[in-house]
């Protein structure tokens, strides 16, 4: 970890830690919304809104990693864990969209790159391309 001052923070957070902090972590960033212009520029705060900036995000980093993770591993606990963390966040229809969008574009990676495959085995003379894909 980093201390005051250092300017860069290594910030890992436990599965069961995650969710905690992003709750708060929302309530801190409402608050430097609302109070930005007042706190801008206020020496003795600079170290502290750059320190709730790098926690913000490593929960986001750290979250983001945990979903495709999860989405990858079809592990049930972490996919929860990282939906709560975004639902705390505000962002949860945002990261579900991206998910989405990402897993849709994979398949169709996926059934483009078994097209070509029955389609070379079938030019090969094997049997029927849909029936060897079988």
């Amino acid at each position: 970890g980093g201390g005051a001052g250092s300017g860069a923070w290594r910030i890992e957070l436990s599965s069961a830690e995650l969710p905690k902090a992003a709750v708060a972590l929302r309530e801190v960033e409402e608050i430097l919304e609302e109070e930005e212009e007042r706190l801008d520029g206020v020496e003795l705060v600079a170290p502290e809104l750059q320190f709730a900036r790098s926690v913000g995000a490593a929960v986001r980093r750290q979250a983001d990693g945990m979903l495709r993770e999860a989405l990858r591993s079809l592990n049930q606990p972490s996919l929860t864990t990282a939906l709560q963390v975004f639902f705390s966040l505000g962002c949860l229809r945002d990261k579900v969209e991206e998910a989405v969008a990402a897993a849709a574009a994979s398949l169709g990676t996926d059934v483009s790159d078994a097209l070509t495959n029955i389609d070379a085995r079938a030019a090969r003379g094997g049997r029927a391309g849909w029936v060897a894909a079988l």
